[in-house]
């Protein structure tokens, strides 16, 4: 099993289930996290396209240094928010079914990667050509194989410092604690004087940005491939893990590695001549298995996908 590949998806897979893990502690089901990876990753090129125009090119013959693939990640994700903003007006101040519009949220993600990439790709790029991964050349094995495990390395435990900085965030901080209440009962925070819009709308930012995040990782690992409008349907497999996880960040950053290895030995060759489509379909299963043995434990908010409405008691 490819350790890297390994790595690459359980970077792609904890932002992506912890994405949805922010949305619905807050009350708001975050089905658009697909839709939410793949703006994310269209991002990601567009801006590793300007930086590599740009004067932090930092060799000859044309390619970013190893160091801005972390910073074209994260402006990635703050682009995002736009999406996450577009969610957030739809279900917190129209109050729109959660499930229609994250349907709405992908339909979107996709059509926007599909009609602006060629169009983007041609501005930024010079030519009649996609948007691609600008730091491609890291994934040069025959010459880099230093810099790539070195890379993927940090990105790893860059993605691990978040998450636990987040877990001691919602377990020891007031902020944490009013948070998690909201999707639990937000009439009795609002009560309390909690301003419970206010903490959906962070939620959504955060969720956003995260998702924005894991398509750009998704996007970073796509050796050789143009981008073209799709990230393969993982972020709808980020929500497999979060459930499984039962909504809690130290189970789903379990999940998240088993799924990891089991996508990770979907994806390459296998002896057995196996069809990788069915071992793909392998966490999903999982998932099912999961829910049917212990649908009773496996609680998520009990909120979430509903409305707050503050005359309601």
């Amino acid at each position: 099993m490819d350790a890297n590949s390994l790595f690459i998806f359980f970077c792609v897979f904890m932002l992506g289930a912890a994405s949805g893990y922010f949305s619905e502690r807050v009350g708001i089901v975050n089905i658009g996290i697909n839709g939410m990876m793949i703006f994310g990753a269209m991002m990601y090129c567009v801006f590793g396209a300007l930086f590599n125009g740009s004067s932090v090119n930092s060799s000859a013959n044309g390619n970013l240094g190893d160091s801005y693939f972390i910073v074209a990640i994260l402006l990635a994700g703050f682009s995002t928010v736009i999406m996450g903003l577009f969610f957030g007006f739809s279900t917190i101040y129209l109050k729109t079914d959660h499930v229609i519009a994250g349907t709405s949220i992908n339909l979107l993600g996709a059509g926007i990667g599909l009609s602006l990439t060629n169009k983007l790709g041609e501005q930024l790029l010079g030519g009649a050509t996609n948007l691609s991964n600008p730091f491609q050349h890291i994934w040069d094995l025959s010459s880099t194989a230093g810099a790539l495990k070195g890379s993927i390395l940090f990105l790893g435990l860059f993605v691990v410092l978040i998450i636990v900085i987040f877990m001691i965030i919602f377990k020891f901080t007031k902020f944490g604690l009013r948070y998690k209440s909201i999707g639990e009962n937000p009439n009795a925070a609002d009560s309390q004087g909690i301003k419970v819009s206010r903490y959906q709308w962070i939620g959504m930012i955060i969720s956003s940005i995260l998702a924005g995040m894991a398509g750009a990782i998704f996007m970073y690992s796509s050796f050789n491939k143009p981008f073209y409008g799709e990230v393969d349907g993982l972020g709808f497999m980020t929500l497999a893990i979060m459930i499984t996880g039962s909504w809690k960040l130290p189970l789903i950053l379990i999940v998240s590695i088993g799924f990891s290895a089991l996508y990770t030995y979907g994806s390459q060759p296998n002896p057995n001549n196996i069809s990788p489509n069915i071992l793909k379909m392998i966490p999903y299963i999982v998932t099912i298995g999961f829910l049917i043995l212990f649908s009773k434990r496996m609680q998520g908010p009990k909120f979430a996908g509903q409305h707050f409405d503050k005359s309601r008691r």
